[in-house]
């Protein structure tokens, strides 16, 4: 019996090692999550952004607990300019999720995204990042990657501090539907549509899309398949934020899904 025992023990051995060096030549691939959004609540150049910083410490600590959820591929802390998050895209990563939660608008050079330093007196040129810049970004990724661009930024609808009478970032970004199919496997959510705002939920400390948003990535959104895609989400906040928004700000929000078509949607993003 001896010599069989310790053929078995062998055998288990040489298993266990072909799995390591497999894991180690091929490491597993997970989705990864950038939550990105400024820190500018001490400065008079931009609206407060206490709800956008709430929403991004939600997401990571949701990423945090484990399991088959995707890994936060920086600690939002960290992801409070405009050019940090550029740096953290992985590109051997299973999928990408890039949320940013900051207040937008749009000018004749396109939607933009607001990052105003914490001690800014006023708003400058450099302190807008553009949509476009995004996108290009993006398409540098793996084609064969599927890619989540998430945009929560219509909650303010104007904006004295820097000169914005009505905000057009959601009408601008749905212009540049042909750039979004142009790059392989990205799908984008708007928060609200044109003329709309996200509403905030102080009940939850952030926008009531980044809520429904999470509840969405968290399982939520799941139609059964046991794995989420951007349709999956969208068809969950399409059905829950409106009934919200209308319920309890009477509002009429609805998300956006762009572009309309493509396999970029059918794309698994989590798990």
């Amino acid at each position: 019996l001896g010599p069989f025992v310790s053929a078995g023990v062998a055998t288990l051995a040489l298993v266990g090692l072909i799995v390591a060096v497999i894991v180690l030549w091929k490491p597993p691939q997970f989705p990864e999550l950038l939550v990105v959004g400024p820190r500018a609540d001490g400065t008079l150049a931009a609206h407060p952004t206490a709800t956008q910083s709430h929403a991004a410490t939600m997401l990571a600590e949701w990423t945090n607990a484990g399991g088959d959820r995707p890994k936060l591929g920086a600690d939002p802390s960290t992801l409070t300019d405009k050019d940090g998050w550029k740096a953290k895209l992985n590109p051997a990563a299973k999928s990408v999720v890039l949320a940013f939660a900051a207040h937008g608008d749009a000018d004749p050079a396109g939607p933009y995204l607001w990052f105003p330093a914490g001690d800014a007196k006023a708003v400058d040129e450099s302190q807008k990042l553009r949509v476009k810049e995004i996108l290009d970004r993006l398409a540098g990724l793996p084609a064969d990657q599927p890619k989540l661009l998430i945009f929560d930024a219509t909650q303010v609808p104007a904006g004295w501090a820097f000169g914005s009478t009505h905000n057009d970032f959601a009408r601008a970004v749905k212009e540049l539907e042909p750039e979004i199919e142009k790059v392989p496997g990205l799908a984008v959510i708007l928060s609200s549509d044109a003329d709309q705002t996200s509403a905030v939920a102080e009940e939850w400390r952030s926008s009531a899309f980044a809520h429904f948003l999470g509840e969405g990535l968290n399982g939520a959104a799941d139609r059964g398949a046991g794995r989420i895609t951007a349709v999956d989400l969208f068809e969950y906040l399409k059905r829950e934020l409106p009934k919200w928004s209308q319920a309890n700000r009477d509002l009429e929000q609805l998300p956006v899904l762009l572009p309309a078509a493509g396999e970029a949607l059918v794309s698994d993003i989590l798990p």
